[in-house]
Protein backbone atom coordinates (compact mmCIF):
# COMPACT_ATOMS: atom_id res chain seq x y z
CA UNK A 1 0.00 0.00 0.00
CA UNK A 2 1.45 3.40 -0.92
CA UNK A 3 2.02 5.74 1.97
CA UNK A 4 0.26 9.08 2.33
CA UNK A 5 2.58 11.97 1.56
CA UNK A 6 0.99 14.37 3.99
CA UNK A 7 -0.46 13.67 7.40
CA UNK A 8 -4.18 12.86 7.37
CA UNK A 9 -6.57 14.70 9.64
CA UNK A 10 -6.60 13.26 13.11
CA UNK A 11 -10.32 12.51 12.94
CA UNK A 12 -11.29 9.86 10.42
CA UNK A 13 -13.97 11.02 8.02
CA UNK A 14 -15.18 10.62 4.45
CA UNK A 15 -15.17 13.87 2.49
CA UNK A 16 -18.06 14.85 0.25
CA UNK A 17 -15.75 14.74 -2.76
CA UNK A 18 -14.69 11.18 -1.93
CA UNK A 19 -18.26 10.06 -1.41
CA UNK A 20 -19.46 11.59 -4.67
CA UNK A 21 -16.63 10.07 -6.73
CA UNK A 22 -16.97 6.57 -5.26
CA UNK A 23 -20.76 6.68 -5.56
CA UNK A 24 -20.59 7.74 -9.23
CA UNK A 25 -18.00 5.11 -10.19
CA UNK A 26 -19.81 2.31 -8.33
CA UNK A 27 -23.12 3.26 -9.92
CA UNK A 28 -21.45 3.16 -13.34
CA UNK A 29 -20.32 -0.41 -12.74
CA UNK A 30 -23.81 -1.32 -11.44
CA UNK A 31 -25.30 -0.10 -14.72
CA UNK A 32 -22.70 -2.07 -16.68
CA UNK A 33 -23.55 -5.29 -14.84
CA UNK A 34 -27.28 -4.73 -15.34
CA UNK A 35 -26.66 -4.63 -19.09
CA UNK A 36 -25.14 -8.11 -18.67
CA UNK A 37 -28.24 -9.32 -16.84
CA UNK A 38 -26.64 -9.12 -13.40
CA UNK A 39 -29.18 -7.27 -11.27
CA UNK A 40 -27.53 -5.23 -8.54
CA UNK A 41 -28.51 -2.10 -6.64
CA UNK A 42 -27.00 1.29 -7.52
CA UNK A 43 -24.21 0.68 -4.97
CA UNK A 44 -23.35 -2.64 -6.66
CA UNK A 45 -24.91 -4.90 -4.03
CA UNK A 46 -26.72 -8.08 -4.99
CA UNK A 47 -30.42 -7.17 -5.03
CA UNK A 48 -32.34 -9.34 -2.58
CA UNK A 49 -35.66 -8.43 -4.23
CA UNK A 50 -34.46 -10.16 -7.39
CA UNK A 51 -34.67 -13.49 -5.53
CA UNK A 52 -38.47 -13.49 -5.37
CA UNK A 53 -39.41 -16.87 -6.77
CA UNK A 54 -36.16 -18.33 -5.48
CA UNK A 55 -37.12 -17.65 -1.87
CA UNK A 56 -40.54 -16.94 -0.43
CA UNK A 57 -41.60 -13.36 0.21
CA UNK A 58 -41.74 -14.11 3.93
CA UNK A 59 -38.14 -15.38 3.89
CA UNK A 60 -36.86 -12.25 2.14
CA UNK A 61 -38.86 -9.99 4.45
CA UNK A 62 -37.50 -11.84 7.47
CA UNK A 63 -33.97 -11.20 6.23
CA UNK A 64 -34.74 -7.50 5.73
CA UNK A 65 -36.05 -7.27 9.30
CA UNK A 66 -32.83 -8.91 10.47
CA UNK A 67 -30.83 -6.23 8.61
CA UNK A 68 -32.83 -3.41 10.20
CA UNK A 69 -32.42 -4.91 13.65
CA UNK A 70 -28.66 -5.31 13.30
CA UNK A 71 -28.17 -1.85 11.80
CA UNK A 72 -30.04 -0.29 14.69
CA UNK A 73 -27.54 -1.93 17.04
CA UNK A 74 -24.35 -0.61 15.51
CA UNK A 75 -25.80 2.67 14.24
CA UNK A 76 -25.54 2.91 10.46
CA UNK A 77 -24.92 6.66 10.58
CA UNK A 78 -21.88 6.30 12.82
CA UNK A 79 -18.63 7.71 11.35
CA UNK A 80 -16.96 4.30 11.36
CA UNK A 81 -19.83 2.91 9.29
CA UNK A 82 -19.28 5.64 6.71
CA UNK A 83 -15.60 4.79 6.41
CA UNK A 84 -16.28 1.05 6.14
CA UNK A 85 -18.83 1.72 3.40
CA UNK A 86 -16.37 3.93 1.50
CA UNK A 87 -13.68 1.25 1.74
CA UNK A 88 -16.05 -1.33 0.24
CA UNK A 89 -16.93 1.03 -2.60
CA UNK A 90 -13.24 1.65 -3.25
CA UNK A 91 -12.57 -2.09 -3.46
CA UNK A 92 -15.48 -2.53 -5.87
CA UNK A 93 -14.12 0.18 -8.15
CA UNK A 94 -10.47 -0.93 -8.06
CA UNK A 95 -11.10 -4.62 -8.78
CA UNK A 96 -13.53 -3.97 -11.62
CA UNK A 97 -11.47 -1.16 -13.12
CA UNK A 98 -8.15 -3.03 -13.21
CA UNK A 99 -9.26 -6.67 -13.64
CA UNK A 100 -12.59 -6.16 -15.37
CA UNK A 101 -11.49 -8.01 -18.52
CA UNK A 102 -11.28 -11.23 -16.51
CA UNK A 103 -13.57 -10.69 -13.52
CA UNK A 104 -16.92 -9.43 -12.34
CA UNK A 105 -16.78 -8.16 -8.76
CA UNK A 106 -20.01 -7.25 -6.97
CA UNK A 107 -20.90 -6.52 -3.37
CA UNK A 108 -22.72 -9.15 -1.35
CA UNK A 109 -26.30 -8.48 -0.28
CA UNK A 110 -26.62 -6.54 2.95
CA UNK A 111 -27.96 -9.70 4.59
CA UNK A 112 -24.89 -11.76 3.69
CA UNK A 113 -22.62 -8.85 4.60
CA UNK A 114 -24.02 -8.76 8.14
CA UNK A 115 -25.05 -12.38 8.75
CA UNK A 116 -22.23 -14.19 6.95
CA UNK A 117 -19.35 -11.71 6.93
CA UNK A 118 -18.95 -11.52 3.15
CA UNK A 119 -18.45 -8.16 1.42
CA UNK A 120 -17.69 -9.09 -2.21
CA UNK A 121 -18.10 -11.91 -4.68
CA UNK A 122 -15.36 -12.38 -7.29
CA UNK A 123 -16.54 -14.16 -10.44
CA UNK A 124 -14.41 -15.35 -13.33
CA UNK A 125 -15.90 -14.20 -16.65
CA UNK A 126 -14.75 -17.16 -18.76
CA UNK A 127 -16.28 -19.81 -16.49
CA UNK A 128 -18.96 -17.77 -14.73
CA UNK A 129 -17.89 -19.30 -11.42
CA UNK A 130 -17.36 -17.53 -8.10
CA UNK A 131 -13.68 -18.05 -7.34
CA UNK A 132 -13.67 -16.39 -3.92
CA UNK A 133 -15.37 -14.10 -1.44
CA UNK A 134 -13.73 -11.01 0.04
CA UNK A 135 -14.23 -9.65 3.54
CA UNK A 136 -13.05 -6.08 4.11
CA UNK A 137 -11.41 -4.58 7.17
CA UNK A 138 -10.90 -0.81 7.21
CA UNK A 139 -7.48 -1.17 8.84
CA UNK A 140 -4.13 -2.73 7.96
CA UNK A 141 -3.01 -3.72 11.44
CA UNK A 142 -5.75 -4.51 13.89
CA UNK A 143 -6.94 -7.33 16.17
CA UNK A 144 -9.96 -7.70 13.91
CA UNK A 145 -7.80 -8.35 10.85
CA UNK A 146 -5.66 -10.87 12.75
CA UNK A 147 -8.70 -12.68 14.06
CA UNK A 148 -10.35 -12.90 10.67
CA UNK A 149 -7.24 -14.17 8.90
CA UNK A 150 -6.36 -16.75 11.51
CA UNK A 151 -9.50 -17.80 13.36
CA UNK A 152 -12.46 -17.56 11.01
CA UNK A 153 -13.40 -20.29 8.48
CA UNK A 154 -11.52 -20.38 5.20
CA UNK A 155 -14.77 -21.17 3.39
CA UNK A 156 -18.17 -19.54 3.79
CA UNK A 157 -21.74 -19.76 2.50
CA UNK A 158 -24.08 -16.99 1.37
CA UNK A 159 -27.83 -17.07 0.78
CA UNK A 160 -28.05 -14.50 -2.02
CA UNK A 161 -25.50 -15.49 -4.64
CA UNK A 162 -25.21 -16.28 -8.32
CA UNK A 163 -23.05 -17.74 -11.04
CA UNK A 164 -23.03 -16.73 -14.71
CA UNK A 165 -24.39 -19.38 -17.05
CA UNK A 166 -25.15 -18.86 -20.76
CA UNK A 167 -24.49 -15.13 -20.30
CA UNK A 168 -27.15 -14.88 -17.60
CA UNK A 169 -27.05 -14.68 -13.82
CA UNK A 170 -28.15 -17.96 -12.24
CA UNK A 171 -29.43 -16.96 -8.81
CA UNK A 172 -28.65 -19.44 -6.06
CA UNK A 173 -27.26 -20.06 -2.61
CA UNK A 174 -23.49 -20.45 -2.68
CA UNK A 175 -21.74 -22.87 -0.36
CA UNK A 176 -18.17 -23.62 0.65
CA UNK A 177 -16.53 -20.72 -1.22
CA UNK A 178 -12.99 -19.61 -0.26
CA UNK A 179 -12.93 -16.27 1.58
CA UNK A 180 -9.99 -13.90 1.86
CA UNK A 181 -9.51 -10.76 3.92
CA UNK A 182 -8.38 -7.36 2.71
CA UNK A 183 -7.26 -4.51 4.91
CA UNK A 184 -7.46 -0.93 3.67
CA UNK A 185 -6.51 2.04 5.89
CA UNK A 186 -9.84 3.79 6.39
CA UNK A 187 -8.04 6.84 7.75
CA UNK A 188 -6.55 7.37 4.27
CA UNK A 189 -9.74 6.85 2.25
CA UNK A 190 -9.84 10.45 0.98
CA UNK A 191 -6.20 10.39 -0.12
CA UNK A 192 -6.59 6.98 -1.78
CA UNK A 193 -9.66 8.12 -3.73
CA UNK A 194 -8.26 11.47 -4.83
CA UNK A 195 -6.28 10.14 -7.82
CA UNK A 196 -8.83 7.64 -9.13
CA UNK A 197 -9.87 8.12 -12.75
CA UNK A 198 -13.09 10.03 -13.29
CA UNK A 199 -14.80 7.31 -15.37
CA UNK A 200 -14.77 3.50 -15.43
CA UNK A 201 -13.67 3.47 -19.08
CA UNK A 202 -10.49 5.46 -18.42
CA UNK A 203 -7.08 3.80 -18.46
CA UNK A 204 -6.18 2.69 -14.90
CA UNK A 205 -4.16 5.32 -13.06
CA UNK A 206 -0.92 4.68 -11.16
CA UNK A 207 -2.92 4.83 -7.90
CA UNK A 208 -5.38 2.21 -9.15
CA UNK A 209 -2.61 -0.11 -10.30
CA UNK A 210 -0.77 0.38 -7.00
CA UNK A 211 -3.91 -0.50 -5.05
CA UNK A 212 -4.75 -3.66 -7.00
CA UNK A 213 -1.15 -4.86 -6.68
CA UNK A 214 -1.38 -4.30 -2.94
CA UNK A 215 -4.65 -6.27 -2.77
CA UNK A 216 -3.25 -9.11 -4.88
CA UNK A 217 -0.13 -9.23 -2.73
CA UNK A 218 -2.27 -9.51 0.39
CA UNK A 219 -4.22 -12.40 -1.14
CA UNK A 220 -1.03 -14.16 -2.26
CA UNK A 221 0.38 -13.87 1.24
CA UNK A 222 -2.75 -15.38 2.80
CA UNK A 223 -2.71 -18.26 0.31
CA UNK A 224 0.94 -19.07 1.02
CA UNK A 225 0.76 -18.60 4.79
CA UNK A 226 -2.07 -21.09 4.99
CA UNK A 227 -0.84 -23.42 2.20
CA UNK A 228 -4.01 -22.92 0.17
CA UNK A 229 -2.47 -23.08 -3.30
CA UNK A 230 -4.73 -25.94 -4.44
CA UNK A 231 -7.86 -24.33 -3.03
CA UNK A 232 -7.18 -20.97 -4.67
CA UNK A 233 -5.62 -21.99 -7.99
CA UNK A 234 -8.06 -19.86 -10.03
CA UNK A 235 -7.20 -16.82 -7.94
CA UNK A 236 -3.46 -17.43 -8.22
CA UNK A 237 -3.73 -17.24 -12.02
CA UNK A 238 -4.65 -13.57 -11.70
CA UNK A 239 -1.66 -12.60 -9.59
CA UNK A 240 1.46 -11.45 -11.48
CA UNK A 241 4.55 -13.63 -11.03
CA UNK A 242 6.52 -10.68 -9.65
CA UNK A 243 4.04 -10.32 -6.77
CA UNK A 244 3.92 -14.08 -6.13
CA UNK A 245 7.71 -14.25 -5.99
CA UNK A 246 7.94 -11.32 -3.61
CA UNK A 247 5.27 -12.70 -1.28
CA UNK A 248 6.84 -16.17 -1.34
CA UNK A 249 10.17 -14.75 -0.15
CA UNK A 250 8.42 -12.73 2.56
CA UNK A 251 6.44 -15.72 3.86
CA UNK A 252 9.53 -17.95 3.88
CA UNK A 253 11.48 -15.32 5.81
CA UNK A 254 8.64 -14.89 8.31
CA UNK A 255 8.32 -18.65 8.88
CA UNK A 256 12.10 -18.96 9.35
CA UNK A 257 11.97 -16.47 12.24
CA UNK A 258 9.35 -18.51 14.15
Amino acid sequence: MPQQKSSPKSKEYVSQETLEKLTFLTKSFAEKWKEMGIIVTSDCRIDMDNFKGIYSDSSIQSDKHYIEKQQSKFGEKDASFGIAEAVELLTTVIWNKTLGDNLVVVRASMFDDIANGVDHLVLEKTTGKVICFIDEVSSLDSPTMYKKKNKTPFRKDIKYGFTIENDKANLKELKNIPVFYLGTPGSQINWLTRDLAETISSTPTKREISLINFYLGSLAMQIMERSLEKDAKELLKLIPETILSEMKKYVQKTKAKK
